[in-house]
């Protein structure tokens, strides 16, 4: 028994990702470090990264310089982004030789990193696990010839060496499932769905909460101004409740490059009364904000996983969301309303739809109560931990 103990004390976990997503890996693993102070955890992250705070509390952020085969050309930004991640570690097998953990933890499939990950973890008998965000391969043809290769090269040898493959959406659970299907029917067990917990002591509701006090519907809305998140659909959506009479009051919460393009078309719209710029607002703020508006919507493309959307339902905000958000939080007509990604008249239309504060009150309730008993960020980082060990 004292060995076994004295093994567990040493158990090094260590999760691979490239930069620190603070509120989604670094709350996990801060959650599962308090919890368990007997494992030694530590995130590698890449050294253009150092000086962006990891928000490591219970846990050591390490670096490592990585390097991309197509730096500087458009297959960056977009492929690095969107389709497949060419970055990848350098001196990656010597630093997990260094390190020696019992386990290895990767994000991304479609990356290089996982497969260094991989096959280190085969060389030094660790643990192998897989949370990856992808929800499908990609439509455009040349793409699929990239991630087509990849699985040949990689896929069937990596989730078949996975201990475990921890999604973090439902649909990338579907998808990993058939792609393990496909090598095995057996190997589909491994695929559990893993979501991003939220931390009930910072995003809870407010007792006998009231909506629609100012007498205008007050919407929030959290997104960078990027193409993907598609505040344009958003804008027409309320040019087409302006010409109604529908009084509400949006709030946008972000910043990015596209930002002064959909304000100046809010301007040539002529409704420049409906929107305020809310620009970056401390984390620590943002129950305050959630709570402050009537609403939530998300109108993105496409969207992984959208954090806003579980931290806004646990403070008792209803949400609407476009069919490109994951629905891994929501159950839709009952804690929220889905509208047709790119779809403007959808989308004003479910605005109009839960427009009455009895819907808000009954919404808002069920978000809250769903939230708290499926997503807590204390029980799933013992899950977790149940993962790691068993």
């Amino acid at each position: 028994m004292e060995s076994g103990a004295r093994n567990k004390e040493k158990r090094k976990i260590c999760f691979i990702s490239f930069w620190p997503v603070k509120y989604i890996y670094s709350k996990l693993f801060n959650a599962l470090g308090q919890a368990h102070p007997e494992l030694q955890l530590s995130m590698l992250l890449s050294e253009d990264c150092k000086g962006v705070d990891a928000g490591a509390m219970f846990f050591q952020p390490l670096y490592l310089r990585t390097t991309y085969p197509f730096k500087g050309t458009p297959f960056q930004g977009y492929l690095g982004a969107k389709v497949f991640n060419f970055s990848y570690y350098l001196g990656f097998e010597s630093f997990i030789k260094e390190n020696s953990p019992n386990v290895i933890i990767s994000v991304l499939y479609y990356s290089l990193v996982p497969a260094q990950a991989y096959r280190s973890a085969s060389r030094n008998k660790a643990d192998f696990i897989l949370m990856p965000e992808e929800k499908g391969p990609p439509s455009f043809l040349p793409f699929q010839l990239i991630t087509g290769a990849f699985d040949s090269l990689f896929g069937v040898k990596m989730l078949s060496r996975c201990k475990r493959v921890l999604p973090w959406t439902v649909e990338a659970v579907n998808y990993f499932s058939q792609k393990l299907y496909l090598y095995g029917e057996s190997l589909k067990e491994k695929v559990r769905l893993f979501p991003a917990g939220i931390d009930l002591k910072q995003f809870y509701p407010l007792p006998r909460r009231k909506f629609r006090i100012s007498g205008r519907l007050k919407i929030l809305v959290v997104a960078n101004f990027h193409p993907f998140k598609d505040h344009a659909t958003l804008v027409e959506a309320v040019k087409i409740l302006k010409s109604r009479n529908y009084p509400c009051e949006i709030s946008l919460l972000g910043n990015g490059p596209l930002k002064e393009t959909v304000f100046s078309k809010i301007k040539d719209f002529g409704l420049e009364n409906y929107f305020r710029d809310l620009g970056r607002v401390p984390y620590s703020r943002m129950r305050d904000l959630y709570i402050e508006h009537d609403l939530l919507i998300l109108p993105s493309k496409k969207e992984p996983i959208g954090m806003c959307v579980p931290e806004a339902m646990a403070c008792g905000t209803p949400v609407i969301v476009s069919t490109g958000v994951t629905r891994t939080y929501i159950k839709e007509g009952e804690n929220a309303l889905v509208f047709r990604a790119q779809d403007p008249q959808d989308l004003a239309e479910k605005i109009m739809l839960i427009d009455d504060h009895r819907v808000l009150e009954n919404f808002g309730e069920k978000g809250a109560k769903h939230i708290r008993l499926n997503f807590d960020l204390k029980k799933l980082s013992e899950d977790f931990y149940n993962y790691l060990l068993n």
